[in-house]
C-alpha cells in the first residue's frame, strides 16, 4: 500500500528486485497503469520509465478505494 501523495510526488517507475541471491539490475521499457475507480477500469501505456501527463493527472484523482496497478 502507497500513499496518495506519494503517488502524486511520482514521476518515473523503477523495478527493484528485492531478495535476490545477487545483484539485478533491470530497467524498464515501457509500463501500463491500470487504474480502478469507481467500479471502472481505465488504462495508460507508455514507452520508458517516466509517467506521462495523463498518468499523473489520473494519479491525482484517485480516492480511497481505487487501486491502482503497475
Amino acid at each position: 500500500m502507497i500513499s496518495k501523495g506519494k503517488l502524486k510526488a511520482a514521476t518515473f517507475i523503477k523495478a527493484e528486485m528485492e531478495n535476490f541471491d545477487f545483484d539485478v539490475s533491470v530497467t524498464v521499457n515501457q509500463f501500463k497503469m491500470t487504474v480502478s475507480k469507481g467500479g471502472d477500469l481505465k488504462e495508460f501505456v507508455t514507452k520508458g520509465n517516466k509517467l506521462t501527463g495523463a498518468m499523473m493527472s489520473m494519479l491525482s484523482a484517485v480516492s480511497r478505494g481505487d487501486r491502482v496497478y503497475f
